[in-house]
This record gives C-alpha cells, sequence and structure tokens, in this order.
C-alpha cells in the first residue's frame, strides 16, 4: 500500500474538489500537469484519467459515486458520460433540478445519506445506479451538505458539525466505522481535502500530521 500523502492541485489544497478516486480509476482535470498525474497514479495505485464533469474541473463537486455506479448532474455532456462508461458498471444522469450531486449525496457500497429531499423518483434512481440497500437522511434540523463528510467502503471521516445521532446513521447506513476529524489544518469541509481508495489516500497539501493520523486509522486500520 502506498500510504497517504500531501498534494495541491492548481497551487490549492482543495483537491476533493478537482478529482475522485476508486478502486479502478483516478479522475484529475483536463490539461493537469504530468508530474501531479504521476504522484496520484503512485499514491492510489489505479489508472488516472482526465475529464470535466459539467465542462468543469470541479469533478469531485458535480457527482456521487461508489465503487458500482456513479451519479452525473443534468448537465454533464455525452463525452462526459461515455468516458464514465469504461470505468462504472452503472452510469445514470439524475435529471433533478440540483447540479451538484457531490454535495448533496454521500455514498459507499452499503449505502447513502441524502442530505436533501430528493423526489421518490430521485431516490428510486440513486438507489438502483448506485446499488446501495440503504437510503438514510440526517437528522431533522442537521442541514449540513455532504462536503462535510468523506465515506468510502473502508470508512467515514465527519466533520464535528454532525451530531452523535449523525454519526450513529453514518454507522448504520455505510456499514462501516468512522469518527470527527480534519483537514488542510482545521478545515471542516472534509470531502474537498481528501480522496482514497483501498490502497492508498491524498490528503490536501495544508493537512497536519495529526489530520493525517486519523485518516491513516480510519482508513487503514493504523494507529498513529
Amino acid at each position: 500500500m502506498a500510504g497517504i500523502d500531501r498534494a495541491f492541485i492548481f497551487n490549492m489544497e482543495i483537491i476533493g474538489a478537482f478529482s475522485i478516486a476508486t478502486n479502478k480509476v483516478c479522475f484529475l482535470p483536463k490539461g493537469i500537469d504530468k508530474k501531479t498525474k504521476e504522484f496520484f497514479k503512485e499514491i492510489l495505485e489505479v489508472e488516472v484519467d482526465e475529464t470535466t464533469i459539467a465542462e468543469s474541473n470541479l469533478i469531485g463537486i458535480f457527482v456521487a459515486f461508489n465503487e458500482k455506479g456513479i451519479l452525473l448532474p443534468w448537465n454533464s455532456t455525452k463525452e462526459e458520460r461515455d468516458k464514465m462508461t469504461s470505468y462504472f458498471e452503472n452510469v445514470e444522469v439524475l435529471k433533478s433540478k440540483y447540479n451538484v450531486l457531490g454535495n448533496l449525496i454521500s455514498c459507499n457500497s452499503n449505502g447513502a445519506v441524502l442530505h436533501i429531499n430528493f423526489n421518490e423518483e430521485e431516490i428510486n434512481i440513486i438507489k438502483e445506479t448506485l446499488k446501495v440497500k440503504n437510503i438514510s437522511f440526517l437528522p431533522k434540523g442537521e442541514n449540513y451538505l455532504a462536503s462535510f463528510l468523506y465515506v468510502n467502503d473502508k470508512g467515514f471521516l465527519a466533520s464535528n458539525y454532525f451530531s452523535e445521532k449523525a454519526l450513529e446513521i453514518f454507522k448504520n447506513t455505510f456499514n462501516t466505522n468512522g469518527d470527527y476529524g480534519s483537514v488542510n489544518r482545521g478545515s471542516k469541509i472534509i470531502k474537498l481535502g481528501l480522496i482514497c481508495n483501498n490502497k492508498g489516500g491524498i490528503v490536501g497539501g495544508l493537512t497536519t500530521g495529526v489530520e493525517i493520523g486519523k485518516i491513516d486509522q480510519i482508513f487503514f486500520g493504523k494507529n498513529s
């Protein structure tokens, strides 16, 4: 396993806004420099491909995905959709009035937490595309976006904005363990500062050693 390391994309620490990773592929923005591509490939030990979503470099903002499928926004292009079919078994456009799906859906291969009230048809599309058994919502009164949570099949890292009740929902929905944490020197917008798969992880370039230790413990079972 390649471990966890720090990176910047376009000289910014919000790497999760510009990238996503599964156990098959890492997507980076079109035109990214070769050195950055090679670095991500080395750490995550997967193929690295370039794309846009909705003709934007903000890949992580616009998609919701797990190892089984990916949801694209209504304003994604045919070229973008076709590219996803090479890496995901299920690719679907969610024809919702919302397009920043990465801010609204938290998911892994077991379940999804919806951070807004999607309608019944949209919920069915989410469930079918991601092939998840569990669909949950945040506790009443908690309106925090998916940006404040990072989850994959290994675990989850959540901002302390979420209540203990929310953490229990995460554990039950995702069928995995997790804890509170932060990235990029205390940033609570965790999803924008972290991507990882089963092989390794990359965090925003301002992330501290203590923060990396917590991430290592949750996603790779290592104690700092």
